[in-house]
């Protein structure tokens, strides 16, 4: 996985892509950091996730119903996250609302959702720059 500090844009790199360097489109002088080995797959089976949204409806277990269905949502989504506190830094604004700016990006034709691992972050498709203007956007 890579990371560029200019503009904060997460991306992926494979294996044999790591002795030629990293590059951001960006064009920052600073080349991207890379981070890993990490596991870059699928966090989530669906089946699996599925099978556990049954049962936690049939038990009335809303809280884990919830957990679940954003775990559904996140499962074929880029490894990466983007707080939307990073976001609002970025942009200039104060933090974004986060159902606002997951429409928006649905809405432009991107994949996007709220995610487990943070209550304040997404996960998308999107590159960082079109979250930071959609985001703007919205303030």
């Amino acid at each position: 996985m890579t990371y560029c500090h200019a503009c904060g844009q997460f991306g992926t790199l494979g294996w044999k892509q790591l002795g030629k360097g990293a590059t951001c489109t960006c064009q920052s002088v600073d080349p991207p950091v890379v981070s890993g080995p990490m596991w870059l797959g699928p966090l989530h089976n669906l089946d699996d996730l599925a099978a556990m949204q049954r049962v936690a409806v049939q038990k009335d277990w809303c809280d884990r119903a919830a957990l679940i269905e954003t775990m559904i949502a996140e499962a074929n989504l880029p490894p990466y996250f983007y707080p939307l506190a990073e976001i609002g830094r970025r942009a200039q604004i104060d933090i974004p609302p986060r159902q606002r700016l997951i429409d928006g990006l649905k809405d432009a034709g991107f994949r996007a959702s709220s995610t487990h691992l943070s209550t304040q972050a997404i996960k998308t498709d999107a590159p960082l720059a079109t979250c930071l203007e959609l985001a703007k956007q919205l303030s």
